[in-house]
């Protein structure tokens, strides 16, 4: 099969620089909701095209992953793919920010509100209004039971 590098590297190229992109988006927590699994497919398509780019390059593909700092780049990724698969903390895989979330959405409305800069009566007034049986010692994760769509829709009006 002869694969050619006028179509594979720019594919590869392309599809790197769409995954990079989205990546960022969704790492800064700014992607719409598509991005991620459009992310994700790329991901497919990137580990196909970077094949064929393989193919398409065997020789020079073959000179610098049997190099020295080749092995030693390949060997660090399998052991850092490895290592972080294998040990798993409690908390594994969970930001920093989703830790504060959670301590947000669990504490009292009435310690919520100064992080608003608006009063906890109006928090609780808005919360009723909008269907919420809100007090000023509820929690936003009592108000959603646990959901995290109705959880961003707490929030949206205690945050408002």
């Amino acid at each position: 099969m002869n694969i050619s590098r006028s179509w594979a590297t720019p594919a590869a190229l392309a599809l790197f620089s769409l995954s990079a992109a989205t990546g960022l988006l969704m790492f800064f927590k700014i992607a719409a909701p598509l991005q991620k699994g459009i992310h994700e497919w790329i991901g497919f398509g990137f580990i196909l095209t970077i094949a064929l780019h393989a193919i398409a390059n065997v020789g020079a593909f073959k000179n610098h992953f049997f190099s020295k700092k080749g092995a030693i780049l390949a060997g660090s990724f399998v052991l850092l793919i490895g290592g972080t698969s294998v040990f798993r903390g409690k908390d594994a895989g969970k930001f920093r920010a989703n830790v504060a979330s959670k301590a947000v959405s669990q504490a009292p409305l009435e310690r919520v509100a100064p992080l608003t800069k608006r009063s906890v009566d109006d928090i609780v007034r808005d919360l009723n209004a909008a269907g919420y049986a809100a007090s000023a010692e509820g929690t936003i994760a009592a108000l959603s039971g646990g959901n995290p769509e109705k959880e961003q829709a707490v929030l949206a009006i205690v945050f408002r």
